[in-house]
């Protein structure tokens, strides 16, 4: 067969095509169609030939593998094919290296406004509790509305007010809010409620204020459901009160937390979730192990469900354009993320509870924003983590910090967090090229937990 290349000496992957290179391996990123193409060495030092401007007739004088001049064009030639790459005249400028500057915006804003809860449940990453004095609201009215104003200018898309059980708060505290944020612009207001509180008014106060409503549901079957609460007809009362939001058109999103306590109800569970509210969820959220959590040592985290946690082989969320360059600028999870805890201290997220970034009691918002500990959160992308740092695979990869520091520091026994090592569930080593397999971690945290 002969090459595509047609006497045109140097190769190019597509302008939608991004070559990544780790310790060992390489990966190409199709950005059109998502798909993460996994390179061994040979490929990869080919390729990284042909991005050094070298033309295709001399790759194999230079690459230090057995691959000879016509398999190196064969190679090429495939990726052509796949629409991955091209020969031309000129050679191939890498564009990876220009790197476009990060945007410091706030993408996600949760106000957790009150640690206090009417329920017990027993995986609370919050350890929210009714009985705590600690947990009473602490941050001033106009102070919580000032930050609002503070964080308006970052146009955040989405703010979600949080607790424990927020609606506790009053329905007066939860209107000035909702108002302000309102006439801020904020486009997506959402409460994150347990729904015991739920009535006829808050739903009315909701539908005028155009506010959706997260909540969290266990199980399709009560007794598990209010199991995990700890109260007893949490359950029922929940879904009466969300059929009073439905009824009044407002926007409704039901959360499902997987734990060994529900497991088993998985399946029935999600089916009947997308049947009740109309909802196509398409997994569960497994339940976290970080730190200050109900769950920081494992707890209510069964064998299955930690296998399920394991990235064991090299299959990806889509990437495209944009989640690349989000990845290649930030940390993939928390970048524009904050939490504002209701005593006025500042945290990358609801679940991150160790790093704080700073207090609104004391500075403005925006200068928190602008600090070396909220930017040193939010750039800190996999080439910033180790290990990682290494992989291929960095610019795909989802990546939990409060949870790979919780693991971490499970595994090792300690009671400080480390955030900037990699997450004991990927068992992918970029210095060898393989997968490991689960039965050794597995066993390494049965034994710590």
């Amino acid at each position: 067969m002969m090459p595509i290349q047609n006497q045109k000496p140097y190769f190019c992957p597509s302008e939608h095509c991004r070559f990544v290179r780790g310790a060992l391996n390489a990966a190409l990123y199709d950005l059109n169609s998502g798909h993460v193409y996994s390179l061994d060495r040979e490929a990869r030092d080919i390729l990284e030939l042909c991005c050094h401007g070298l033309d295709v007739t001399h790759i194999s004088e230079t690459v230090q593998t057995d691959t000879n001049e016509t398999e190196a064009i064969r190679f090429l030639d495939q990726l052509v094919e796949l629409g991955l790459g091209h020969y031309s005249t000129i050679p191939y400028q890498d564009v990876i290296s220009l790197q476009p500057q990060p945007i410091i915006h706030i993408r996600k804003l949760w106000l957790e406004i009150t640690s206090r809860c009417n329920l017990r449940c027993i995986h609370c990453y919050a350890d929210a509790d009714s009985h705590n004095p600690g947990a009473q609201l602490s941050l001033p009215v106009l102070r919580w509305l000032q930050v609002l104003t503070e964080a308006a200018q970052f146009s955040p898309p989405w703010v979600q007010l949080i607790g424990g059980e927020p609606l506790l708060c009053g329905k007066a505290f939860i209107q000035g809010i909702l108002c302000h944020a309102q006439n801020l612009g904020i486009p997506h207001m959402e409460i994150f409620t347990n729904g015991i509180l739920l009535n006829e008014a808050w739903a009315d106060l909701f539908r005028d204020m155009n506010t959706h409503i997260a909540f969290s549901i266990y199980a399709k079957s009560a007794q598990v459901h209010d199991a995990v609460t700890g109260i007893s007809g949490s359950h029922s009362r929940l879904l009466q009160n969300i059929e009073i939001l439905i009824r009044k058109g407002v926007e409704v999103r039901p959360a499902f937390i997987l734990m060994q306590e529900n497991e088993l109800e998985e399946q029935e569970t999600l089916s009947w979730l997308s049947r009740q509210f109309g909802h196509e969820t398409a997994s569960a959220d497994i339940i976290r192990c970080t730190p200050e959590s109900r769950c920081s040592q494992g707890r209510h985290i069964s064998p299955g469900l930690w296998k399920r946690k394991f990235r064991s082989h090299a299959v990806f969320t889509p990437v495209s354009d944009s989640l690349f360059y989000d990845h290649l600028t930030g940390h993939p999870c928390l970048n524009g993320s904050l939490c504002i805890h209701h005593n006025g201290d500042v945290f990358p997220c609801v679940m991150d509870r160790i790093r704080k970034l700073g207090s609104v009691l004391k500075m403005p918002l925006a200068e928190i924003v602008r600090n070396d500990p909220t930017t040193d959160v939010w750039h800190q992308n996999l080439d910033k983590i180790e290990t990682c740092k290494d992989c291929e695979f960095r610019y795909a990869c989802c990546d939990c910090r409060p949870e790979a520091a919780g693991i971490n520091a499970l595994l090792a026994g300690e009671i400080g967090y480390d955030f900037a090592a990699k997450n004991p569930c990927c068992l992918y080593d970029p210095h060898t090229g393989t997968w490991k397999g689960p039965d050794m971690r597995l066993s390494q945290l049965h034994t710590s937990s």
